[in-house]
Order: C-alpha cells, then sequence, then structure tokens
C-alpha cells in the first residue's frame, strides 16, 4: 500500500524526473497488509510526515595569523557521512551562510588558499531547536604523514599511492582525499587535513591488502607524523 499526491510524480521544470513524492528521488517501501478472502480489513492507518526541518548555519572562517584568504570552500554534512554539500565563501571577510542544513550533528570542513599555501580547518554544530549563529571555522597548515610500505620478501607492486582519508566527515566529490606516490622504497609522504584519518593504500594487486589493525592516525592542524610503517601482502 502506497500514498501519492495526485501529479506530485510527474516531471515538472525543477523536478526533471518522476518522483513518488516532490524532491524525492526514490519512494520509501510500501507497507504489506495481509487480505483475506471475505474478511474486511480495518484500521489501516498511513501516517504522512513532514519533510524535516532545515535549519542555517552563519559564521566566519578566520585565520589566527591574520593571513588574507582566498577561494575559501565550505563542505558539510552529518558526522560520520560523506560531505553532500559544498559552499563557496564568496562574502567579504570570510562570512558564511550555509543554508537548508539539516537536523543533527553537522561537521564543516573549510578550506583556503594562502601565502603560505593551502589551509584547512573543522568544526562542528548541532542543530536541533534553533539555527546555529557566529561560529568560528579557523583554518591552518594541514597535518601530513611520513612513512614506509614493507611487503613480505621486500618486493613492492608498481603503482602504490597512499591516501589519508578523514573519518568524521568523508571527502566530498569535489574534493577528494589526495594521493601520495609511494616511491621504490616503499616511502610515502602524504597530507591529510586534521582529526582522525583512515590509511588507504590504493593500486594492490588482487588479494592483497594492509597486514593488521585498519591504521587510523590522529592529525593537529601543521603536525607531520614521521615513522608510520605499514606492512602489506597477501591476505589470509
Amino acid at each position: 500500500m502506497l500514498v501519492r499526491v495526485v501529479g506530485a510524480d510527474a516531471p515538472v521544470e525543477g523536478r526533471p524526473h518522476a518522483t513518488l513524492f516532490p524532491g524525492v528521488p526514490t519512494t520509501e517501501a510500501g507497507t504489506a497488509v495481509d487480505v483475506f478472502a471475505g474478511v474486511p480489513v480495518e484500521g489501516v492507518d498511513i501516517w504522512l510526515q513532514p519533510a524535516p526541518r532545515r535549519f542555517q548555519v552563519m559564521g566566519r572562517v578566520i585565520d589566527p595569523r591574520g593571513r588574507p584568504l582566498e577561494n575559501v570552500a565550505i563542505e558539510f554534512g552529518l558526522a560520520h557521512s560523506r560531505a553532500d554539500n559544498i559552499w563557496t565563501v564568496t562574502d567579504p571577510g570570510g562570512l558564511f551562510t550555509l543554508d537548508r542544513v539539516p537536523p543533527g550533528t553537522i561537521v564543516m570542513r573549510a578550506r583556503a588558499d594562502s601565502a603560505d599555501g593551502p589551509l584547512v580547518g573543522v568544526a562542528s554544530v548541532v542543530l536541533a531547536v534553533e539555527s546555529a549563529q557566529d561560529l568560528s571555522l579557523e583554518v591552518r597548515q594541514p597535518g601530513a604523514v611520513r612513512g614506509r610500505l614493507v611487503a613480505p620478501g621486500g618486493a613492492l607492486p608498481a603503482g602504490l599511492r597512499v591516501v589519508l582519508q578523514p573519518t568524521l566527515l568523508r571527502p566530498s566529490a569535489l574534493y577528494p582525499a589526495g594521493e601520495a606516490a609511494v616511491d621504490a622504497s616503499g616511502a610515502f609522504e602524504a597530507a591529510g587535513t586534521v582529526g582522525e584519518h583512515e590509511l588507504i593504500v590504493q593500486g594492490l594487486p588482487q588479494g592483497w591488502g594492509i597486514r593488521g589493525a585498519r591504521p587510523l592516525l590522529w592529525l593537529d592542524a601543521a603536525e607531520t607524523i614521521d615513522g608510520v610503517r605499514v606492512e602489506i601482502g597477501p591476505r589470509p
């Protein structure tokens, strides 16, 4: 049993694809109802829930050293999910306003360019009752990791790459995590952002993986973690 608004599933301007509800690309699952021969079924109630309330987050991207910021962009989304929204700051002084933000714990990751190179910053806010104002999102130089990949017998496959992927807010498609090449000795230096990161090795042969526990690393701003050793090889 499904419920629809007549005409709401028709393609119109701004909604180019047929949907059961306006703006929803797929429908929720229907409710199964058992019907028996000769027995009327009553009391089937269907609750139509309103769309989740949306909030606004206003604040400023700042640099503690007072450096002029350029090309400021903010990725945001629910904590422990993929960033599904991006805001490019065009207002002077790093001011930003994020519209139509869903309720819950929202994580924001700001990126900016400066004379000293790229800067990043992370902040979070809980949206439940009212919108957020006067939020400060501080950007600093990103963290990095230096280390070495090791394999049984010492021979490494060619073309390996190391990625540091943030776990609190996975990167959006527009700003993917950067890849770092691995040299013949297995050495690498990978740039991250701030916070917890998962170390991922790309380009491994079929049946290979990282041995042991999944490498999780915490990066602070402008910090470089040295001496990280990652063992790779055929999976058990």
